[in-house]
C-alpha cells in the first residue's frame, strides 16, 4: 500500500512522499508523482516500466518482479518500501507506470451526406475479394472479448472456423501463462472450441473494437450489413490490466505471437491517457516504435479530450516567464478525513532537460515560492492547503487539498513559471498541464486551449493516430482530439468513421454503439489488415503513405484548415484507395488497330500491379457482369495486345487488381 492502513499521520505521509523524491542513482524519469500515488493507492505494488541495461538477478534482489521484456523496455512490479533499493543499480531509466482507460452499418461503406464524406468503402474492398485473410488483429483492450459472437464465427464458436486463435486475460492468474510471461491465464483456439475460455461479462468495449475491425456481420441477417473492415481477419485478444505495463505486455505478447505464425499483424488500440507530454517519448509510443516494421502495423485512437477545460499549454524560456496562468475551483466534497482524499493536482509535463522555478498566488493575493532547487513545499492558506511537488523529473504538481478543514469554491489560483538559468530551458521550455481531480473540480481560465490534447500513446513515430468522425454526417466527433505532437509532426493522420454499430457483450447476435475515437480506431486498424492482406510486408511508412494520400476531403476536413490539418489530419479514411493505391495507373488509356485491323494494341501511362483487361460488346452494361469477359492479364506493364477476332465493336475496361 502507499499508505498503510486508515490512521497514518501527515508527518508520516510527507516523510514518504519526500523519500521517494530523493535523487536517486537509477535515472528516475518521473519520481511517483501524486496523481500516480493516488490511483495505485490501492495496491500493494507499483507497475514501472524499466529501460537500459537489464540484470534480471540485480533486480530480482531489488524487489522487482520482472513481467516482460521487449526489446529495450522491461515491465515489472516493485513494492514501494523496495524502491529504495533501486538506488545502486545504475544506467537504469525508471517510468512508474500510468493508468490508462478506454477512449470511447453505414461507416464501413461508400455513403455521403451531400458533399460530405461518411463512410470509408471498404465495402468496396471486400466485393473486390480482399477481406483480411491470412492477417491478424490484434486487440488489446480492459473489457473481456464475447468470444462466442457470431460475428467471430461462421458456424458456431464451437467449430474450426472460429476465427478467435488465442485470449490473453492479464486479469486472471488462474490459468496457463503464456510463453514468456509469469502471470495471466492464456486461451488458444482449441481451448475456446472446447468451451474452456475466459468468462464473457459486463463491458462491450473491446468486443466493440473487435467487430469494427474484423466481424463478419453475420448476427446481422441477410447480406451482413454490419459487417466489419476485415471480416476474414483472424482476431488474437489481449484482456489488459488498467495501466502501461499491460499495454507494452501485451505489445510484447503481439510481436512473439506474430513471430510464432509468420503472419502480418495489425495492433488496434483504443485506450490511453493525457497524462504525459505528447512527443512520442513515452514509454508506450516507443514500444509500438519497436513492434512497428515490415507486415506490423498499429493503430491508436487520438483521444476524446479536444473539448475540455482542464488543459494548458505553453512556453516559457530564460528571460521571459509566464504569468497569470489561472485555474479556479469550481465543486468541492468532503468525502472524509484522510489526507489527499479532496485535492486538485495541476500537473504540469516538459522535456526532461527543462526546469522552471514556481509561484502560486491564491486567491487572497498571498504568494508561495519554490525553485528548481528546492524541496517539496507545503503551505497553510484561507483558501486550501497548497503543496507544490517539485523535482528534477520532468513533472511539477501543484496541489489544492482540504486539510485546513476548507477549501474556497469559485476564486482565482495563480500559477508564474520562469526559468532560473539558460541551462533549464535546453529542451525549448514547453510544457503541457492537465488537472487531476479527486472530489474537488476545476478549470483554467487562462492559456486553456484544445491544442496537443492527442492521447500520448498516439503521438509515436510509427503507430497511424486515428481521430473521429460522424458516421452520418461526416462532421468532426466534437471530442476528437487535436494534434499535432510537440516535435511538430502531424497527429492525428487520418480521421475514421465513429459511433458505428457493432457487436457486443449481451449476447451471441446483439449488437450496439461505439463511440468516440475508441469506434474510429479499429476501422483504421481493420483497413490496415485490408492492405497487408495484399502487401504482407509493407513498411509502417509505405502503409501511411497508402492511407493519407488518399484520404477523403471535403468541407469538413477543409473546415480546420489546408489538409494535413490538426483535427481530421490529411483526410477521412478512404479504404478502397488505400488497399489499391495503382488505381491512379490506368491514365490516358489509348487504343490502336495493328497490323491491318488483325490487332489491338491497349496502352496507358504507368505501370502498376497487375491490370486486367476486360471487353464487351455493350458499354452499357453493368460492370462487373455477365457481358463483360476478361481477355488478359497484365503484370508490371502498361501495355497489352491483343488479336483482332472481334466480330462486333468491342469496349475495353481496364482494372487493376
Amino acid at each position: 500500500m502507499l499508505y498503510k492502513g486508515k490512521e497514518v499521520k501527515m508527518k508520516q505521509i510527507f516523510l514518504l512522499f519526500i523519500f521517494i523524491l530523493i535523487p536517486l542513482k537509477a535515472n528516475f524519469l518521473f519520481s511517483i508523482p501524486l496523481y500516480l500515488q493516488l490511483e495505485y493507492n490501492d495496491q500493494d505494488y507499483i507497475p514501472i516500466i524499466l529501460k537500459g541495461n537489464i540484470d534480471a538477478e540485480q533486480l530480482a534482489e531489488s524487489g522487482c518482479r520482472i513481467l516482460s521484456q521487449m526489446d529495450e523496455f522491461t515491465t515489472a512490479k516493485i513494492n514501494l518500501e523496495d524502491f529504495a533499493k533501486l538506488q545502486e543499480i545504475t544506467d537504469l531509466t525508471i517510468y512508474p507506470a500510468k493508468p490508462d482507460k478506454p477512449l470511447l452499418d453505414e461507416s464501413t461503406s461508400d455513403l455521403m451526406s451531400g458533399d460530405n464524406y461518411t463512410g470509408c468503402n471498404a465495402d468496396a474492398v471486400q466485393a473486390a475479394g480482399i477481406d483480411g485473410t491470412g492477417v491478424i488483429v490484434g486487440i488489446l483492450d480492459y473489457y473481456p472479448l464475447n468470444w462466442k459472437h457470431e460475428d467471430f464465427h461462421t458456424t458456431g464458436w464451437n467449430t474450426d472456423d472460429l476465427r478467435v486463435l488465442y485470449i490473453w486475460n492479464q486479469q486472471d492468474d488462474s490459468g496457463t501463462h503464456p510463453t514468456g510471461f509469469d502471470f495471466g491465464s492464456e486461451y488458444a483456439k482449441a481451448d475456446l472450441m472446447a468451451d474452456n475460455g475466459p468468462l464473457i461479462n459486463s463491458g462491450s468495449h473491446g468486443t466493440g473494437c473487435t467487430g469494427i475491425a474484423v466481424g463478419d456481420g453475420s448476427a446481422s441477417g441477410t447480406g451482413n450489413p454490419r459487417m466489419g473492415m476485415a471480416p476474414g481477419a483472424d482476431i488474437i485478444y489481449v484482456h489488459k490490466i488498467w495501466d502501461d505495463t499491460g499495454t507494452i505486455n501485451a505489445i510484447a505478447y503481439f510481436q512473439n505471437k506474430a513471430n510464432e505464425l509468420n503472419r502480418p499483424i495489425v495492433i488496434s488500440y483504443s485506450g490511453g491517457t493525457r497524462y504525459g507530454f505528447a512527443d512520442g517519448s513515452d514509454p508506450v509510443s516507443q514500444a509500438f516504435n519497436s513492434f512497428c516494421e515490415n507486415g506490423r502495423l498499429a493503430a491508436v485512437a487520438c483521444g476524446n479530450y479536444y473539448t475540455t477545460t482542464d488543459h494548458a499549454l505553453g512556453t516559457t524560456i530564460f528571460g521571459s516567464p509566464t504569468n497569470g496562468i489561472n485555474f479556479t475551483i469550481d465543486n468541492y466534497t468532503n468525502s472524509g478525513s484522510e489526507p489527499f482524499d479532496d485535492l486538485v493536482d495541476i500537473v504540469f509535463f516538459y522535456k526532461q532537460g527543462d526546469n522552471f522555478d514556481i509561484t502560486v498566488m491564491d486567491p487572497g493575493s498571498n504568494s508561495y515560492e519554490t525553485t528548481v532547487l528546492d524541496d517539496d513545499e507545503s503551505f497553510d492558506t484561507a483558501y486550501g492547503k497548497l503543496h507544490i511537488f517539485h523535482s528534477d523529473d520532468a513533472s511539477l504538481e501543484v496541489v489544492v487539498t482540504d486539510e485546513v478543514g476548507v477549501v474556497s469554491v469559485g476564486d482565482n489560483w495563480t500559477i508564474a513559471l520562469s526559468v532560473p538559468d539558460a541551462g533549464y530551458d535546453d529542451e525549448g521550455g514547453n510544457w503541457s498541464s492537465w488537472i487531476y481531480e479527486k472530489n474537488i473540480t476545476a478549470h483554467f481560465t487562462t492559456f486553456n486551449t484544445s491544442d496537443i490534447t492527442l492521447n500520448i500513446y498516439s503521438s509515436g513515430q510509427d503507430c497511424i493516430s486515428v481521430a473521429g468522425h460522424s458516421k452520418t454526417s461526416g462532421s468532426i466527433y466534437s471530442g476528437s482530439s487535436a494534434g499535432l505532437t510537440f516535435d511538430s509532426r502531424q497527429k492525428p493522420e487520418i480521421s475514421a468513421p465513429t459511433y458505428a454499430y457493432t457487436a457486443d457483450n449481451l449476447s451471441t447476435n446483439s449488437y450496439s454503439s461505439l463511440g468516440g475515437t475508441s469506434g474510429a480506431a479499429p476501422h483504421a486498424a481493420g483497413a490496415l489488415a485490408l492492405i497487408l492482406q495484399r502487401f504482407p510486408s509493407i513498411t509502417p511508412e509505405q502503409a501511411r503513405s497508402q492511407l493519407t494520400d488518399y484520404a477523403f476531403t471535403d468541407t469538413h476536413t477543409a473546415a480546420y484548415g489546408t489538409e494535413p490539418n490538426k483535427r481530421f489530419g490529411y483526410g477521412k479514411l478512404n479504404a478502397f484507395r488505400a488497399v489499391f493505391p495503382q488505381l491512379d495507373a490506368p491514365e490516358n488509356i489509348q487504343i490502336e488497330l495493328l497490323n491491318n485491323n488483325t490487332e489491338i494494341r491497349i496502352s496507358w501511362d504507368n505501370e502498376g500491379f497487375e491490370y486486367k483487361i476486360y471487353s464487351s460488346a455493350d458499354s452499357a452494361a453493368d460492370f462487373p457482369g455477365e457481358s463483360w469477359t476478361l481477355e488478359t492479364t497484365v503484370t508490371n506493364d502498361n501495355e497489352v495486345t491483343l488479336s483482332n477476332n472481334f466480330d462486333a465493336k468491342r469496349f475495353f475496361i481496364v482494372t487493376v487488381d
